[in-house]
């Protein structure tokens, strides 16, 4: 079997999103050969307008520094990877999809929201908002983040597969935003997004014996935004705000993280 370079990952991550401008790579390689080594390594980047290659003298293969300039928000991109041993070089790795699915600076324009007169504590809350796509999309990118645990739907169809979304974080000190393609779920025309939202550990109590508090808040709330890249490359925002519809009165009663759910 000739050496092979496999697994190739940017931030730790084997999907196409990365989070940062400048992400770092890793790889494996597989050989047959006995105390293979890697003595040098080349990455080439395609941007889609030209190939850019680096190559590097060493073993290095994990978390190594980004060659290349900087990605730009939503910048997409292929990148490949070959290394050098005692048997040659190797061939080139399968092309692995770039997506940068950070925003820019000052790019982040909406609100949190939530339920405006909640009845109880920590209550969950159905959150739905319709909006009209004018043209054709070339591509939609929703980006959202809660105070609290999240599920968003486009027409009715879940924008991935993660649960509890965008996970716990320290809230008093910073949220994490999640990043999905919805392009293939939206139509020309009469479009509705929406969210399934729940305290999850913001509003959980933590504490033993009787004297579990809230820690962090006590009410969830929701944050997110959808943009819009038309064929004919205008562009639109879809963002939450006052004309969101919020209601409490859904199937789900009460959702916590140790305490369990209570579904009607």
């Amino acid at each position: 079997m000739p050496t092979v370079v496999d697994s190739v990952r940017l931030e730790y991550r084997s999907d196409s999103d990365v989070p940062v401008p400048s992400p770092r790579l890793s790889w494996v390689t597989i050989s047959d050969v006995a105390g293979w080594r890697q003595l040098a390594a080349e990455i080439a980047w395609d941007d889609g307008t030209r190939v850019t290659n680096y190559g590097l003298d060493g073993d290095a293969s994990v978390l190594v520094e980004w060659p290349f300039a900087a990605l730009a928000p939503r910048q997409r991109g292929l990148v490949r990877v070959r290394v050098q041993g005692v048997d040659g070089w190797s061939e080139w790795s399968s092309a692995r999809p770039v997506v940068a699915s950070f925003l820019g600076e000052g790019e982040w324009r909406a609100a949190f929201i939530g339920l405006p007169d909640p009845a109880r504590a920590a209550q969950p809350v159905l959150l739905r908002h319709e909006f009209v796509v004018p043209a054709r999309v070339a591509r939609a990118t929703l980006y959202a983040t809660a105070h609290g645990a999240y599920q968003a739907f486009v027409n009715g169809a879940a924008v991935d597969d993660q649960i509890l979304k965008p996970g716990w974080t320290p809230y008093q000190y910073r949220l994490v935003h999640e990043t999905a393609d919805v392009t293939d779920l939206l139509v020309e025309g009469a479009n509705v997004i929406s969210v399934a939202l729940t305290g999850g550990w913001y509003t959980e109590s933590y504490g033993f014996q009787g004297l579990a508090r809230p820690f962090y808040g006590a009410q969830p709330t929701f944050a997110g935004q959808v943009l819009l890249e038309y064929a004919d490359g205008s562009s639109e925002w879809i963002a939450t705000g006052a004309d969101w519809l919020a209601h409490g009165d859904g199937p789900w009663r009460e959702a916590g993280i140790y305490a369990g759910e209570a579904f009607d």
